[in-house]
């Protein structure tokens, strides 16, 4: 187990957030695909942010940081072990 790891170094705090400025592209276009999307949903969307604090609560934790997080989940969970800034920067997520 060891061996695997051997060639393995520590990736520098700027080539980590460079990384994510990349991976915010893509999140910023999911995010304004879904605002282009909420024009044409707007009475769909609309009284599930008025009904109740709850109700909003949870309609934008499925719409906006639910996606988000399966984006990083499943990226970094698959072969490739990265998401699209990561790869892009030379970065594998590893597990010891």
């Amino acid at each position: 187990m060891e061996d695997r790891h051997k060639n393995q170094k520590n990736v520098s705090l700027g080539t980590r957030i460079i990384a994510f400025l990349w991976d915010y592209v893509i999140i910023s276009g999911y995010l304004l695909l879904l605002f282009g999307v909420s024009f044409f949903a707007r009475p769909l969307l609309i009284p599930l942010f008025r009904a109740s604090s709850l109700s909003a609560e949870i309609t934008e934790f499925l719409l906006i940081t639910l996606p988000v997080y399966l984006y990083f989940a499943i990226s970094e969970g698959v072969k490739l072990h990265a998401t699209w800034g990561k790869r892009k920067m030379g970065i594998v997520v590893v597990g010891v």
